[in-house]
């Protein structure tokens, strides 16, 4: 995960897939993330080629719905497809078909519960 790129101070130990390294209870603010409820999560997305650069956050749909943004992504030669990282509301899972919108236009896409390596 990148810093500021696919995790900000916006985000959440439970929605980055951290959760396992939180002590709740025995921590600054350990009240406060003992009541937190994550309504999204960082997912693997795996996306049809060619994959451009990306230089922003690019929203990712399905059924015309907004439900979340893929935060970073790339070719995988070894993979045969687009690589992505997304945080994804939680009421969808792995499997889901999307579509990425790119600045070089949409992409087809399907959310991941496991990243590749």
């Amino acid at each position: 995960l990148s810093y500021g790129n696919d995790v900000t101070d916006m985000d959440t130990p439970f929605e980055v897939g951290l959760d396992r390294y939180v002590q709740r209870f025995d921590s600054i603010g350990g009240e406060a993330l003992r009541d937190h409820v994550s309504t999204r999560r960082l997912m693997a997305v795996e996306m049809e080629g060619p994959v451009p650069a990306s230089d922003r956050r690019w929203p990712i749909l399905e059924g015309g719905t907004r439900i979340g943004v893929v935060t970073s992504a790339a070719w995988s030669m070894e993979f045969a497809c687009g690589v992505a990282i997304g945080m994804v509301d939680r009421r969808w899972e792995a499997g889901c078909e999307v579509s990425v919108q790119t600045q070089d236009g949409p992409k087809r896409a399907v959310l991941r519960d496991d990243f590749w390596r």
